[in-house]
């Protein structure tokens, strides 16, 4: 594929990305839209599987397979739009107004400043000259070899692929690039992440079944902790709110399942109720109380919010899954755990340390004695804002077979 080819394959990932955040949701659906572009400003004058295929990919660098644009041709048909003639579809009414021009203007705005950047980092770090087609080149290959990978680590803030010096030397430069803009906080980091989740789209309308790549996490319960839900209960501020939405968004999208145990419930309970004591105290101050008395919330808000907890937790996407009872079959040490926390870390209350740990002997107890290799082979994995805890739950887990690769803690990135 040609350089100038490739980057018109960048810019429709990021289209594919766009297209997501406004609600498509059928895969079917990305695709019937760039089709429509394609009638709406060329009008063709043959229009048959084989012309589309040659035109989605002189047009936006992605190469669909006949099947998936034969689905998308018989529903715009049934859509009235077209009409069957004895080889071709031929357009039989005003086909709705679809032109990604705009959209397009701005992904190449966003992937030209990840190419300056990424061209001064390898100038600055290798030593080396890259123009716009290795650059583009270089990228590319990267989606296509590793953007799974990078999408698991982006969302759920594990390690990002990173490869050795012996790997191709252009996959190592853009690995060791990514690892870079994540560590120093890079806004460019999120026009990577845009590619690489525009990536993961466009491999789904190359899969027989179109719908595949949804079921990789079918079967996983992410279990999210208490500052989580007091996230997405819109009580630590508008901004970690919008990343706790997106987590459970995320997580949806991959279909999976979000959840919380019953005595993470009780812990936010009594959380509310601690503020709602405390809402007058002018001599206590913490993020919740912060955020209320900042935006006005009033103390029967917070009566109400107490009141109602299970139905409005439920109200943002979150299942509330009784905590399982105890089982020494499969359970970890807990002393074992928490000596491994307080050696990083002292709680300021004893309390969330006991609720942490119950949330982490309860993911060994729902695994039971499982042998998980991948994230998406596990039914059940805790999700926290607490790094520390992420990493003695692994360190302790090394020593159990349902942990030994997948760590029955992740850390979210708040």
């Amino acid at each position: 594929m040609r350089a100038n080819q490739q980057l018109s394959t960048l810019a429709s990932l990021a289209i594919l990305k766009v297209d997501l955040d406004e609600g498509r949701t059928d895969y079917l659906g990305y695709l019937e839209q760039f089709i429509l572009h394609i009638l709406y400003t060329k009008k063709p004058e043959i229009i048959s599987d084989e012309s589309i295929c040659d035109l989605l990919l002189t047009e936006f660098g992605l190469k669909i397979p006949y099947r998936g644009v034969q689905l998308v041709l018989r529903r715009i048909l049934k859509r009235g739009y077209l009409e069957k003639g004895e080889y071709f579809y031929k357009i039989t009414s005003n086909l709705p107004h679809i032109d990604f021009s705009e959209k397009r203007s701005n992904a190449i705005r966003s992937i030209e400043a990840v190419y300056l950047d990424l061209i001064d980092f390898v100038k600055k770090d290798f030593s080396k000259e890259w123009g716009e087609e290795q650059t583009t080149i270089a990228l590319t290959e990267f989606l296509s070899k590793f953007g799974i990978d990078f999408l698991r680590a982006y969302i759920f803030n594990t390690a990002l692929p990173e490869l050795k010096k012996t790997d191709p030397h252009n996959l190592y430069i853009i690995s060791r690039y990514i690892c870079h803009l994540r560590e120093t906080c890079n806004p460019i980091f999120e026009n990577i992440a845009v590619l690489v989740k525009g990536h993961m789209y466009a491999n789904a309308l190359l899969c027989p079944d179109l719908e595949s790549i949804q079921k990789k996490f079918d079967k996983v319960r992410f279990y999210l902790d208490t500052k989580i839900i007091l996230n997405l209960l819109n009580l630590q501020g508008s901004q970690l709110k919008s990343l706790s939405d997106e987590l459970v968004f995320l997580i949806k999208k991959l279909n999976g399942t979000a959840a919380i145990f019953s005595h993470t419930a009780k812990e936010v309970f009594n959380i509310l109720l601690f503020t709602e004591n405390n809402y007058d105290n002018a001599d206590l101050n913490n993020l919740i109380l912060s955020e209320i008395r900042k935006n006005n919330i009033h103390k029967t808000d917070i009566i109400l919010l107490r009141n109602n907890l299970n139905d409005r937790i439920k109200e943002t996407g979150v299942e509330i899954q009784k905590t399982p009872n105890y089982d020494a079959r499969f359970q970890i040490s807990e002393t074992e755990l928490q000596q491994a926390v307080e050696e990083m870390i002292k709680y300021k209350n004893p309390k969330a340390m006991e609720f942490d740990i119950n949330s982490v002997r309860s993911i060994y107890t729902l695994r039971k004695d499982s042998l998980p290799l991948r994230l998406e082979d596990t039914n059940a994995v805790f999700v926290t804002t607490n790094g520390i805890l992420a990493r003695a739950a692994y360190k302790v887990g090394l020593n159990h077979n349902s942990t030994k690769e997948v760590s029955s803690v992740i850390r979210e990135p708040l």
